[in-house]
């Protein structure tokens, strides 16, 4: 009876691509600029915010990206939980957290510089280096 129980609670975890992987290394600004602004759609960048991490492997090469939150206006609730979700089965050693201001303004919020920390201080935690935080706008891409 034990052992049923145990099957029962068993899970099996996994990450699908939805693409072929394209090998792009970030080694500077502009090229993490290019990249991100692929990743945010043109239609909702300047309508309502949204947050991607991208996972990177040891070399700088990017692993994927994945949108971890949709907001409003002006607000966005990420779950760090769902960011080292997705870098810890891509199996990443370094990360970018990406989200963008519809209002144009790239100032980070408090919130903002709190969250970075936060992740920052988790991925020490799991060997998982966040090498920046940004905040994108239409026009601007600028570090936190």
């Amino acid at each position: 009876m034990q052992h049923r129980i145990v099957q029962k609670y068993e899970f099996e975890i996994s990450l699908k691509s939805k693409a072929k992987p394209v090998e792009i290394i970030i080694y500077d600004e502009d090229v993490a600029h290019s990249f991100f602004r692929k990743c945010f759609s043109k239609k909702t960048i300047e309508w309502k915010e949204q947050a991607i991490v991208v996972a990177l492997d040891s070399k700088g090469g990017v692993i994927g990206w994945y949108k971890v939150a949709d907001g409003g206006l002006n607000t966005l609730l990420i779950d760090p939980k769902v960011v080292f979700q997705f870098l810890l089965l891509s199996n990443a050693t370094r990360f970018f957290i990406v989200h963008n201001h519809p209002s144009g303004n790239t100032n980070p919020s408090r919130s903002d510089i709190e969250f970075t920390k936060n992740l920052k201080q988790a991925g020490k935690i799991f060997g998982i280096q966040l090498i920046a935080s940004y905040i994108i706008t239409k026009d601007e891409l600028k570090a936190i």
